[in-house]
């Protein structure tokens, strides 16, 4: 029997069979990530709010923490990053 993956909040993360799809979550993934890089260099760290960086990237608030949980996750995801695009 096949496990389902789930996140650390113990939700289940959908598995994507479809490479359109599978792309289109990395893209949304780096529009965030690009969203909150961008934020915090103009307000810094604690003057951004994970709406701030939804808003930005074009997504829900929602959809910011189902991919990375916490507004530190996503900039600790966007600092090992670094600038690669």
């Amino acid at each position: 029997m096949r496990m389902a993956a789930v996140t650390s909040s113990g939700k289940r993360i959908r598995a994507y069979r479809s490479e359109r799809r599978s792309e289109q979550a990395r893209q949304t993934r780096q529009r965030i990530l690009r969203a909150a890089h961008a934020a915090f260099l103009a307000s810094g760290y604690a003057g951004t709010t994970v709406h701030d960086i939804a808003t930005a990237a074009g997504v829900s608030a929602k959809t910011v923490e189902a991919v990375f949980g916490t507004k530190r996750r996503g900039a600790q995801g966007r600092y090992r990053r670094g600038n690669r695009r």
